[in-house]
């Protein structure tokens, strides 16, 4: 029987390879074996080395640290009248004790307030019995009259000086009139237009102060005073920025704190106080987790804890 020649090709490779793959079988075992003998060197034992002994020595080291303190808590005083410091017995920084006395106000222009307290609460109480006649007639509602009423509590100084600004534009007019009599027109333009300018300048720097001492006054102390308290400080039921600028609090960056309904009723991160007018009263105190901490001038102060 013949074969092909592929199949003899075939086994020729299977030969081939049958005797390359013995052959490295055994010459691999007498490598591995002499790998696996420890060389001559190992057994003399390990190699000596040089060492020093050192004594312990105590070094000095410093170490800078740079760090900045702040307290747990900080408390807002006030007094109950405004007055000028005549003196601070109590250094600052210093340690104080319950009853110990921190200021003295000076007592010389207590009277003078007294008497001008007065004075301002008897033209509040006529103001606010013309707005209960005009409310009586129909002419004026009740909330009207309930903010005319809170009013009372404002105490606004006044000097006297005020007049001066009347006195200027009335002392202009005359003058004025003086001069266009006398066919000097120009002059008299001039003396009017500068007389108002400097009335509306002098009227300006006497009233807007005492102004705001109805109208926002008690507000604008109630938000100074959360100047350096971590809260939120809204206004309800009235527009305003006051509340922005006076607490001097930064941006908030938290979206929620933007949201009345998240500050009324949300698991707030801190104390939330409600500003409204004595018309909105009974609304913010509907929400049982508000507790009003005071009224003033028309204005009631809210407090929700976290």
């Amino acid at each position: 029987m013949r074969l092909k020649s592929q199949y003899v090709v075939i086994l020729a490779i299977a030969g081939v390879l049958l005797l390359f793959f013995g052959i490295n079988s055994l010459f691999g075992r007498n490598k591995a074996a002499n790998a696996k003998a420890p060389p001559s060197a190992a057994a003399a034992g390990p190699p000596s080395v040089q060492v020093t002994l050192t004594p312990p020595t105590l070094r000095d080291v410093q170490v800078v640290m740079r760090g900045r303190t702040e307290a747990a808590r900080s408390v807002v005083l006030r007094s109950e009248t405004a007055g000028v410091v005549a003196a601070v017995p109590a250094a600052e920084g210093s340690f104080v004790r319950q009853g110990q006395v921190l200021c003295r106000l000076a007592v010389d222009a207590r009277q003078a307030s007294l008497d001008q307290a007065r004075a301002v609460l008897k033209s509040r109480q006529l103001q606010r019995k013309a707005a209960a006649d005009l409310a009586e007639k129909g002419y004026r509602s009740e909330t009207q009259v309930l903010e005319a009423q809170a009013n009372l509590d404002a105490a606004v100084h006044w000097t006297g000086l005020e007049a001066l600004a009347g006195l200027l534009l009335l002392g202009a007019l005359l003058t004025g009139h003086w001069l266009h009599g006398r066919a000097r027109y120009r002059e008299a333009l001039l003396v009017v237009f500068g007389g108002g300018a400097l009335f509306v300048t002098t009227a300006l720097f006497f009233f807007i102060d005492r102004i705001e001492g109805y109208s926002q006054r008690a507000a604008i102390n109630f938000f100074e005073a959360r100047q350096g308290e971590r809260c939120y400080v809204i206004t309800k039921n009235y527009k305003s920025y006051a509340h922005l600028f006076y607490t001097r609090k930064p941006p908030v960056t938290d979206p929620r704190a933007h949201d009345e309904e998240w500050m009324l009723y949300g698991d707030i991160d801190r104390p939330v106080y409600v500003v409204c007018k004595i018309t909105a009263a009974e609304e913010v105190a509907a929400v049982r987790t508000m507790e009003e901490v005071g009224r003033k001038n028309g204005f009631v102060f809210f407090k929700r804890e976290p």
